[in-house]
């Protein structure tokens, strides 16, 4: 056992530099594993190759941190939990998303064709009003009000503090709210729109 973690060890190292044979090495020792354990957490057999997939992609993006790793199974089915919860996570919001669209299409259908262009519109609006946010604001509106995500989940996905991913999040919805005022929405649409349809 001690072997093999030294083994492991040095493997570690060597993916840390850059070294795709070791890390293809690695793949091949943990694939049945993250698997096993993938499969049992989110219980969805189609999901579980792309799943595995960004598990060993996270695993390749933070090979910097490898050397200091001391015991390489915990770490890596650390990440193993994280990504099988974000996926469900996502699924959830996904089917709250679905359910809100399906609303809204019944809503829609029961319009006149008036009203209906009047909501094409409004929500063409919105969009633009997501559209002309900075990218890093965008990116911190879109992850909290289209995957569901809680500010401190976002601040670690963007490695920002919690404060920063507030301070933005805060910001991003009063530029959405003012442009959508600018545009002639007023309030109670603009909160229906921003909070319902995202």
């Amino acid at each position: 056992m001690e072997e093999e973690l030294h083994n492991e060890k040095i493997l570690l190292r060597l993916i840390a530099e850059g070294d795709e044979v070791a890390f293809r090495s690695l793949f091949h020792a943990y694939v049945p594993l993250v698997q096993a354990a993938v499969t049992k957490l989110i219980r969805n057999r189609e999901a579980v190759p792309d799943v595995v997939q960004e598990i060993f992609l996270r695993i390749w993006l933070a090979r910097d941190q490898l050397p200091e790793i001391d015991n390489p199974r915990s770490w890596i089915l650390r990440i193993v939990y994280h990504q099988a919860f974000n996926w469900l996570r996502q699924q959830k919001a996904q089917r709250k998303r679905d359910l809100v669209l399906s609303e809204t299409i019944q809503a829609v259908s029961s319009l006149s064709t008036e009203e209906a262009a009047q909501f094409e519109e409004t929500s063409r609006i919105v969009q633009a009003a997501i559209d002309q946010l900075p990218p890093q604001a965008r990116k911190v509106y879109l992850l909290n009000r289209e995957e569901g995500l809680k500010i401190g989940e976002i601040a670690q996905q963007l490695q920002l503090s919690t404060q920063t991913v507030k301070n933005t999040l805060g910001r991003s919805v009063k530029a959405i709210r003012n442009y959508l005022c600018r545009e002639g929405i007023f309030l109670p649409i603009c909160l229906w729109i921003l909070y319902c349809i995202r």
